[in-house]
């Protein structure tokens, strides 16, 4: 949702004191300087209005540092690229706001990864597998450009996602922190839910393993690929195979 006139926050003490556009309020940052906040089950929609009305003070609790241990060690990224699991089958534009719910995303990792993608299919958080596979319509991860959303995918063990295509921002994203994303066109059409579905990244190939059928995509670029054998950028600029960069 957009809302017009956004009211500048600033972060003081547990509280979020509303500031004009010419003023300090007692305790802010000096003039000029924007502070991004987190609210807590308070949309930016409703902090305008607060502020709007009058309102000087919307309580929040105070946010705890996320745990990113899990980054390095809860997925093994495979050398062939080669994963294989359950299909779990969403439909077109699913949002990141799905993907990681706004209210977790203070709440540490284990939370978001306890919600991701509950509001769309309540069981996914609680049978998904290692290995399993996501298979989506067109647009996934459209809305917000919140990168925890691949990131949470990644947490809750998502071997890959496939789908007719993907909001841009998603689509690096995913090769970024090492989640594999395949677009494919016909993939919709070809699965339901709770098939077994391999994919091999390397050639953009998704097989479905209970009907028969296979579709085969563009490949990705080599220097994307070599992302995700490293497990996300951040490892391939620490790595030694930084010609992968330019290839």
């Amino acid at each position: 949702m957009f809302c017009e006139k956004p009211t500048r926050l600033h972060h003081v003490d547990d509280e979020i004191l509303r500031t004009g556009n010419d003023t300090e309020s007692k305790g802010s940052p000096r003039r000029g300087l924007v502070v991004i906040v987190i609210l807590r089950g308070v949309t930016s929609c409703e902090a305008n209005r607060a502020g709007e009305n009058g309102d000087t003070k919307v309580q929040i609790e105070k946010p705890q540092e996320l745990d990113a241990s899990w980054y390095h060690d809860v997925f093994a990224m495979a050398d062939a690229l080669v994963f294989e699991g359950r299909c779990w089958k969403f439909g077109d534009n699913v949002p990141t706001d799905a993907i990681a719910p706004t209210h977790t995303l203070v709440r540490g990792f284990d939370a978001i990864r306890d919600h991701v993608l509950e509001s769309l299919n309540p069981e996914f958080p609680k049978k998904v597998q290692a290995g399993d596979i996501i298979c989506a319509g067109r647009n996934f991860g459209c809305s917000s450009g919140r990168a925890v959303a691949p990131k949470a995918l990644k947490a809750a063990g998502v071997g890959a996602v496939v789908a007719e295509s993907f909001s841009r921002t998603f689509y690096r994203n995913g090769f970024e922190v090492g989640l594999p994303v395949v677009e494919l066109a016909g993939i919709a059409d070809v699965v339901a839910d709770g098939d077994r579905i391999r994919v091999r990244v390397d050639d953009a190939v998704a097989e479905n393993l209970t009907s028969g059928t296979s579709l085969r995509g563009e490949v990705p670029p080599s220097f994307l690929l070599a992302m995700l054998r490293a497990g996300g950028i951040i490892n391939l600029v620490q790595s030694d195979d930084l010609d992968a960069l330019t290839r």
